[in-house]
């Protein structure tokens, strides 16, 4: 199974890589950097590019299809699971954990 660090280490190896290909500053991009909301480094259709690498890699590493984003998920400055690296791969681990 993947575990909590695993997550955050890919997702941050993808802002790395997104931030690279549009010629942003990786300074001081770790598990805190913000992923959604006014301080995001993202735009949103970047956003949705990592949420379906991230669901690409889940499948490849353990086998079992997720689905990241549903429509109950509420999408919001504050208290967002799309905030931070952290709650991101929170939010991953959750899902998988009920499949």
């Amino acid at each position: 199974m993947i575990n909590r660090n695993e997550l955050i280490n890919f997702i941050i190896n993808q802002l790395n890589e997104i931030c690279i290909e549009n010629e942003l500053s990786i300074e001081g991009l770790d598990e805190n950097a913000t992923l959604f909301g006014v301080d995001s480094i993202l735009d949103s259709l970047a956003l949705v590019g990592l949420i379906v690498k991230l669901e690409e890699y889940i499948f490849e590493k353990t086998g079992i299809e997720i689905q990241i984003i549903e429509d109950n998920d509420i999408i919001s400055d504050s208290e967002s699971p799309f905030q931070n690296a952290k709650s991101l791969s929170d939010l991953v681990l959750t899902k998988l954990n009920a499949v």
